[in-house]
């Protein structure tokens, strides 16, 4: 990177001091017009694989724009070399949405786009998912211990 460091320098916030005396106004705070909202959808299983996912419900509900998932998203990235940037760490980036395998408890496997916030979380639970769920580690140190003999 070129250019100079501010790392270790005092730096003015224009904002600093509506953030500290409680008087910023944050993102969620702005009211615009035709603003879409989204809620993720976690897994339910730890690993596996995603066999079927039932959007109808939820594409049915008024407000509701869209429905996300693997199977229908916009374009990604096709290999973790395109997927990078220049201060992304080394290693395969998690890449939301990408593919049906589940990979850790809780990943995001759907997200609902709709217009009131309100309605968001009963849409997304409607998604409706079948799974192939495959056994998972949850024992760390025995795990460990099996790999060090």
């Amino acid at each position: 990177m070129t250019g100079t460091s501010h790392l270790g320098k005092p730096t003015s916030r224009i904002d600093g001091r509506a953030k500290v005396m409680g008087t910023a106004k944050y993102a969620a705070e702005y009211n615009v017009s035709r603003l879409a909202h989204g809620v993720v959808v976690s897994s339910a299983i730890a690993k596996g694989r995603i066999k079927r996912m039932d959007t109808a419900d939820p594409l049915a509900v008024h407000g509701v724009l869209d429905v996300f998932t693997h199977e229908h998203r916009p374009k990604l990235a096709s290999s973790d070399g395109k997927y990078k940037d220049e201060v992304a760490p080394d290693g395969s980036p998690f890449r939301p949405l990408y593919d049906d395998r589940i990979l850790f408890n809780g990943q995001p496997i759907a997200l609902v786009v709709e217009e009131e916030h309100e309605i968001e979380r009963f849409a997304a639970s409607l998604i409706r998912v079948e799974y192939e769920q495959k056994v998972h580690v949850t024992a760390f140190e025995a795990q460990r211990k099996r790999a060090a003999d």
